[in-house]
């Protein structure tokens, strides 16, 4: 009877205590429920820093953030450069350190995650200390070079459901944006390249037009010379044609004729001897009427033929 007794006042102490268990579990579950839905919306936000930012400033925040939200070891992330094809590795760990160190051990003892695959959680060596790490991975976006991002965390239980839809939804967002970055810096490097082959271009039209115009100058100059040159040849022609008809009309002039003909009469091979040249003077006989007048004849006759 004691027994029944007990037993009836123990009854319902009992199913307390289950519903209390029950709702700290509920309320655990709620707490991380909206840590988890806190973390989504960050993660969410994340891209509205990401402006302007280059791939490794987008995965160091990316990295930073997951290390907060999910009390990570490390978070590793490596991108694949299509354009120079090197890849870039970037970690951020909760502990200090070399980075340069950190981030070659992490390298050397994640070398096996990248064999197989990524999706499926592992226990690994703790590359930054002793014991081992849960290791969680997925890929930035479908195309499997475009890199991956790996978690580490002591917890036994990592990464839980919420744990691992928070990577996948990070890896997304990250492909997304990195994927803008390099188009952002393609597009860059092409308006680079092309500013500078406008600028070369520009100098060598410049080039190109001076010498044209000091082509024309000398042209020009040339020109000036030449037509100068033929109006003095042209010049000189006309005075030689003016000359040249000149000394034609003196040539057939009328008037000249008898100067002409005077000058071309060859003289008197006989001269009258003045007087004093000598001792003795010869008279001079005194020709006949007749003589005179065959004389004045043959003086006509040459005349007229003159």
């Amino acid at each position: 009877m004691c027994s029944c007794a007990s037993c009836a006042r123990g009854g319902p102490s009992a199913i307390g205590l289950a519903q209390l268990a029950t709702e700290a579990i509920l309320v655990e579950e709620v707490k991380r429920l909206h840590g988890c839905i806190n973390d989504l919306i960050g993660v969410l936000a994340l891209p509205a820093v990401w402006r302007g930012y280059q791939p490794a400033q987008i995965a160091s925040t990316l990295l930073d953030a997951l290390v907060r939200m999910q009390r990570l070891d490390f978070a590793y992330m490596r991108l694949s450069d299509p354009i120079e094809g090197a890849p870039m590795d970037i970690v951020r760990s909760a502990s200090g350190g070399d980075p340069a160190a950190q981030l070659q051990a992490v390298v050397k003892g994640l070398a096996e995650v990248f064999v197989g695959d990524l999706s499926q959680p592992r226990r690994l060596p703790n590359p930054l200390g002793a014991g081992e790490l849960s290791i969680a991975s997925c890929r930035l976006g479908i195309d499997d070079g475009a890199g991956a991002l790996i978690a580490g965390s002591r917890r036994t239980d990592f990464p839980t459901q919420t744990e691992a839809l928070l990577l996948r939804v990070a890896a997304n967002q990250a492909a997304i944006w990195l994927r803008e970055a390099r188009l952002a810096g393609e597009r860059k490097r092409v308006e680079q390249e092309l500013e500078r082959r406008v600028v070369e271009r520009t100098g060598q039209l410049e080039t190109a037009n001076r010498d044209l115009r000091s082509e024309v100058i000398e042209r020009t100059r040339a020109e000036v010379e030449r037509s100068a040159l033929e109006d003095e040849l042209a010049a000189e022609l006309a005075a030689m044609t003016r000359l040249h008809e000149l000394s034609t009309r003196l040539l057939a002039s009328t008037e000249l004729q008898p100067l002409w003909r005077r000058s071309s009469t060859p003289r008197s091979r006989f001269r009258t001897p003045t007087s004093g040249t000598c001792s003795s003077t010869i008279p001079t006989p005194t020709p006949s009427r007749s003589s005179r007048t065959a004389a004045f004849g043959r003086t006509s006759s040459t005349t007229s033929a003159w």
